[in-house]
């Protein structure tokens, strides 16, 4: 069984509602710079792209790790706001998509 947490980011402007899956991703993995493209991430699947066919694919393992905050951070910065959680997101892991500092001594 797979934990699926995904933040659920909407537009106050457009109403339009996104999902931004949070945490490690294997379709990132499997499906490489693919993924930026079928969610409209023009930007980010372009570099990847760029980055993935010198390393012969090999780009895809470390994005697998972060690209779900790339998105996340990238709709915040778009204006979406956070509409709901499903599954269980930490506050750091909040923290490190809104690019909070830890203000805790």
């Amino acid at each position: 069984m797979m934990i699926n947490n995904v933040l659920i980011l909407k537009h106050p402007r457009t109403e339009t509602v996104k999902n931004a899956p949070i945490g490690f991703s294997w379709t990132c993995l499997l499906f490489g710079f693919c993924v930026p493209f079928s969610r409209g991430d023009w930007l980010n699947g372009l570099l990847w792209l760029i980055a993935y066919l010198p390393t012969f694919g090999l780009s895809s393992i470390p994005m697998a790790f972060v690209y779900n905050r790339l998105y996340a951070r990238s709709l915040f910065k778009k204006g979406y706001i956070l509409f709901a959680v499903k599954g269980t997101v930490f506050q750091e892991e909040m923290d490190k998509i809104l690019n909070k500092k830890n203000a805790q001594a």
